[in-house]
């Protein structure tokens, strides 16, 4: 049980640098030694991600001007807007680590 509960909450990448960017991949070497596992829950305060605090705050601090700014101007232009917004951002390092962390776990999920 206690390497199920170690496990459950835990999750080991093998940093990768490539091309001056890093990724990361889930550690082969770390779960081969250590196998699967059962998810254990424990009650506790629950952890949030990065990106679900920054999806919890675009609910409760932006979401209400968008809506406001789709009812003034309309769907089609808020989204085209948002598009042009967003295609202006280039990722920081940390932004790019938090994609592909994100994208590992997932993938992780989806293949569990």
């Amino acid at each position: 049980i206690s390497i199920d509960l170690l496990l459950s909450k835990i999750e080991v990448y093998d940093e990768i640098k490539n091309n001056n960017k890093v990724e990361y991949t889930f550690s082969e070497r770390f779960y081969a030694v250590f196998g699967q596992f059962q998810k254990i829950k424990v009650n506790g305060k629950k952890t949030e991600t990065s990106i679900e605090r920054s999806m919890r705050w675009i609910e409760t601090q932006v979401i209400g001007t968008l809506k406001m700014l789709r009812e003034i101007f309309g769907e089609k232009w808020l989204y085209e807007w948002l598009e042009l917004c967003m295609s202006k951002i280039e990722f920081s390092e940390k932004q790019e680590n938090v994609i592909n962390g994100e994208l590992a776990r997932l993938d992780k999920n989806e293949n569990s």
